[in-house]
């Protein structure tokens, strides 16, 4: 293993580990803590399910999780572009279970392509502050609205500006060897092109039947939601109810409903739309690994699991991006083997 990529939720964690595979990586995700790992492996992602847990406990599981690795293994410990979750516990437990192989942090939060940047050590979105978005309001992980660099003192920790793609490529190369790397799909991205060679094509057969499961709260997935279900009124989907309820319970009754219909229907293909969703449906079908097969589209990672027997290909993609046809280009990617 090479890198270790420690998300705090299953979309961030694909999110994170997709690009290295784009470019040629042998690529894993493990959903259990204690599974094993390919011994080949080159990136290996790690859910932590730390976004919605107290600071102390969410610390605890990122640093078990860094201090199994081997040493040598370099961390990149993705965090939520906007900041949501326990950002400030889990980075300091990410360094203090590295110990001496951690010098100084790099965070690099900004996803430009989706209208995230950085300027001045703040979190921008798609113009707007940080602190005047519905991250800042979310009600069950608000973003961290703070000085983050002084919130992780005494660690030394920096966060540049990043406006576009070549920012966060010069960011990534001025990482040092024992730099603990912070951040989102944005850095990912820039790590996986300064390491690795040129993206290859995809070569994968077309699916036949996909299957949404939407269980993100996000406007940006209700809109896309909307969309799919006026354009494709045959498709089959599965949605949370608009209805407030316990965000844990309604996500456990989707992932049953999502294996209710992978038994009875003939999908061989999932299309899942935030991360506590897309857990719940894989741990539903009792799935506890996927090999990471690269990015159907920008933002939208590919995978393969072995499910009764038979290769299922996984896609997901976090609540809060992409236009309005999201979900539409997604499900036509999958069909038609892109």
């Amino acid at each position: 293993m090479r890198l270790a990529v420690v998300a705090d939720d299953l979309t961030g964690a694909l999110d994170a580990s997709a690009p290295f595979a784009q470019r040629g990586a042998r690529t894993v995700l493990a959903l259990a803590a204690s599974g094993a790992t390919p011994d080949d492996a080159d990136v290996v992602a790690f859910d932590t399910r730390s976004r919605h847990l107290a600071a102390p406990q969410a610390a605890a599981a990122v640093a078990a999780c860094v201090l199994r690795l081997a040493p040598g293994v370099r961390v990149l410990k993705k965090i939520d572009s906007t900041l949501r979750g326990p950002v400030v516990a889990e980075i300091r437990a990410a360094a203090h279970a590295a110990g001496d192989a951690v010098d100084d942090i790099l965070i690099a939060p900004a996803v430009p392509e989706h209208g995230r940047i950085v300027r001045a050590g703040r979190v921008l979105v798609n113009g707007q502050a940080l602190e005047r978005t519905e991250y800042a309001r979310d009600a069950r992980s608000p973003a961290f609205v703070g000085n983050l660099c002084a919130a992780l003192a005494p660690y030394v920790a920096r966060m540049p500006d990043c406006a576009d793609a070549s920012d966060m490529l010069a960011i990534a190369r001025s990482a040092g060897p024992r730099t603990l790397l912070v951040g989102a799909a944005g850095l990912a991205r820039a790590l996986a092109a300064a390491w690795s060679g040129p993206g290859r094509p995809q070569n994968r057969a077309p699916c036949a039947s996909v299957l949404a499961v939407i269980g993100s709260r996000a406007q940006a997935a209700s809109r896309q939601l909307a969309a799919l279900r006026r354009a494709r009124q045959e498709q089959a989907v599965l949605a949370a109810p608009e209805s407030l309820g316990e965000p844990d319970a309604i996500a456990a009754d989707l992932g049953m409903a999502a294996a209710r219909e992978m038994q009875e229907g003939a999908h061989d293909s999932l299309l899942l739309t935030g991360g506590d969703t897309a857990r719940a449906v894989l741990a539903a079908l009792g799935i506890d690994r996927l090999d990471i097969d690269g990015e159907i589209l920008p933002g939208i990672p590919v995978a393969t699991a072995c499910w009764r027997g038979r290769r299922l290909a996984v896609a997901t993609k976090a609540g809060g991006f992409g236009g309005d046809d999201a979900l539409i280009r997604a499900i036509d990617a999958l069909t038609s083997g892109r």
